[in-house]
């Protein structure tokens, strides 16, 4: 899944290549906390504003924004370098959108027929949880070991280094929220024994990448 959103500057006072980072502050809360994007693409409006739309890089700690604050209306302080010592412009938010993990989003290949086994996992998600899931997960580093996308009402996950498929997680709508209604892993030890030495292993695996997935939610979207 990746974040965009596009900023507005009253005044065109600098220029912004395509593919470069942007570095910012955001405003709307108790300190300025930073955050940084990569230019998609800069355009000067009829009247004369920049509109810059950027991917926002995600960053985990309490040292940076969370992404759930760049919404609508936030309130920016952009800086001209990453350097906190370049100039500062006021920008506002004009509009955030996702872009979800689709199957062309990463190398992939899904669990053989032969190693599929049917795990223990029961659980219950919310719509904003189910929202959440539906965007997947795109890795944006070395250290980011998954990937995963959603498609009809099944969410796939795979080890990002290698392309395996790992786990699908199957969910229906019943009356109280989306419901787990099979869950699926790989029990082929040749990758990583960790994975699947028994079942409740995998399945604890699996509990806490959903964990994962819900946890960076609330950080996208306040879930």
């Amino acid at each position: 899944m990746y974040q965009y959103i596009e900023i507005v500057l009253e005044t065109v006072i600098f220029i912004v290549e395509d593919g470069g980072f942007l570095a910012m502050f955001v405003e709307n809360s108790a300190k300025k906390l930073p955050v940084v994007g990569i230019v998609k693409q800069s355009t000067i409006s009829h009247d004369n504003q920049l509109l810059i739309q950027l991917r926002i890089q995600p960053q985990v700690g309490n040292d940076f924004a969370p992404m759930s604050l760049l919404h609508q209306g936030s309130l920016l302080e952009v800086l001209t370098s990453l350097s906190s010592k370049g100039e500062h412009y006021k920008a506002k938010v004009s509009r955030r959108w996702f872009e979800p993990a689709i199957r062309a989003s990463w190398q992939n290949m899904p669990i053989p027929d032969a190693n599929k086994v049917e795990l223990e996992y029961v659980r219950l998600f919310t719509q904003k949880e189910y929202d959440r899931i539906k965007l997947g997960e795109i890795p944006t580093a070395m250290e980011d070991h998954w990937f995963a996308y959603f498609e009809k009402d099944c969410l796939y996950w795979f080890r990002s280094w290698t392309g395996i498929g790992i786990f699908e997680l199957y969910l229906e709508w019943q009356t109280n929220g989306w419901r787990v209604i099979k869950a699926m892993g790989n029990n082929d030890p040749a990758f990583d024994a960790s994975l699947v030495s028994a079942e409740r292993l995998s399945a604890e695996r699996l509990s806490g990448l959903m964990d994962g997935l819900i946890w960076h939610g609330e950080q996208i979207f306040d879930i």
